[in-house]
């Protein structure tokens, strides 16, 4: 990619052993919110180029990532062991269509998201958009126990800003005495999400977006597909949007 943007490393919080959001100085021209940035790192002779969502909204001088170390991953290696000053190379814009900007106002807007599927989201909240077009956000984070839950203090802060309008649902998938500890598209197809958030999911008053592992982001697509949802595109609106990790 040419006109790679120099960057440079801000700050780290590493929230569990797999799981950290690094923060970054990087001159992007205005995006929106959910959409994503490569991010490369040189090693030897070749260059390692991976996407990453940027957490942080529209606006703000400090950018962020939010990712999951993987095993034996180039990138996220090196991205987890850096320092405070380190500088790396950032694509010249962000990218990508998992965005508010073409999505038709309704009563609910539904974030469900699975591990660092939330980072999207927090950008997205982050913004006018999400109240402007819709009555109700409802956040579901899937992770496997209490220790990925990430951001509980941003969170809870956009919650006060929204009182009324924000309801937040963790499912924590390996913590036996959590009410909710299904996955999403379990929960889903028995009816407890909609139960726990006192909502109905409907083609008549809700937009879902759906980000995170392609297990979850399929399974749930299938499941509200056979309530009458359909698959939200550019120039044919629907109900559902997603983005795999």
């Amino acid at each position: 990619m040419a006109n790679w943007l120099s960057a440079t490393l801000t700050g780290k919080t590493v929230w569990n052993e797999r799981l950290c959001s690094v923060r970054f100085t990087a001159e992007l021209p205005p995006f929106e919110a959910g959409q994503f940035v490569n991010l490369a790192y040189t090693m030897g002779d070749k260059q390692i180029v991976r996407p990453y969502s940027l957490v942080n909204p529209p606006g703000t001088k400090e950018h962020e990532i939010l990712f999951n170390l993987v095993p034996e991953g180039q990138l996220s290696s090196w991205l987890w062991t850096m320092t405070q000053g380190e500088q790396f190379l950032c694509g010249p814009r962000a990218q990508g269509f998992f965005t508010l900007g073409h999505v038709q106002p309704t009563e609910d807007l539904w974030l469900m998201a699975t591990g660092s599927g939330l980072g999207p989201y927090l950008s997205m909240l982050g913004t006018d958009a999400p109240w402007e077009k819709f009555r109700q956000v409802i956040l579901v984070h899937s992770v496997r126990d209490h220790h990925e839950r990430a951001y509980l203090d941003e969170l809870k802060a956009l919650q006060h800003r929204h009182a009324g309008r924000l309801r937040i649902l963790h499912t924590l998938t390996r913590e036996p005495t959590w009410p909710l500890r299904q996955r999403i598209p379990a929960l889903i197809e028995s009816g407890l999400l909609e139960m726990a958030a006192n909502t109905p999911i409907s083609a008549e008053r809700s937009h879902v977006m759906l980000c995170g592992n392609p297990g979850m982001v399929k399974g749930a697509q299938a499941l509200l597909e056979v309530r009458g949802l359909r698959r939200h595109q550019r120039f044919a609106p629907g109900q559902i949007s997603t983005e795999i990790y």
